[in-house]
């Protein structure tokens, strides 16, 4: 069954959103706090490999290539809204340069990852620590305010990937 746009959900730590260190954000991450966000719309998440070339003759005269890298990275808009949560942590993460934990998933999450602490079991959602690499703000004349904002995965012991709720 195919599942609306409209009910994805996008899933902030806020365990994570606070701490300036790498051991407590280590730790807000094993130990998640998640709160549903809805200040945002048209989300785009991009998985890339990269390849390397290795053709050979034994191709019959086409490239081979062998896939390497995995580049992740998530475009959307949000409305401009000073006193959302959601706005004020990607601003602060943004200016301040510190990684986010943030999940966009096909339903429920629940605040643990887990359908023990409200997630859906079987939901699919693409976890990581990203890093904002862009907070543009859009002043139509006929529009709401909006921010484009674009994350990609930052440096972390914890793996980029798309996991399930179990």
């Amino acid at each position: 069954m195919a599942i609306l746009g409209l009910n994805a959900i996008t899933s902030e730590n806020t365990n994570y959103s606070d701490e300036t260190t790498d051991a407590g954000r280590a730790a807000a991450y094993a130990a998640p706090v998640m709160a549903v966000r809805t200040n945002i719309r048209d989300v785009t998440i991009n998985n890339e490999l990269a390849t390397a070339d290795i053709t050979t003759r034994a191709g019959g005269g086409y490239r081979q290539v062998a896939a390497t890298l995995a580049e992740a990275s998530i475009d959307f808009q949000i409305v401009y809204e000073p006193s959302d949560d959601f706005f004020t942590n990607l601003k602060n993460s943004f200016e301040n340069r510190y990684p986010m934990d943030i999940v966009f998933a096909d339903g429920l999450v629940g605040t643990a990852l887990t359908a023990a602490s409200g997630g859906t079991a079987g939901v699919i959602y693409f976890r990581s620590e990203f890093v904002i690499t862009n907070f543009s703000i859009n002043v139509g004349l006929e529009e709401a305010m909006t921010v484009d904002v674009s994350l990609q995965s930052g440096f972390s012991d914890n793996a980029p990937g798309f996991l399930v709720i179990a």
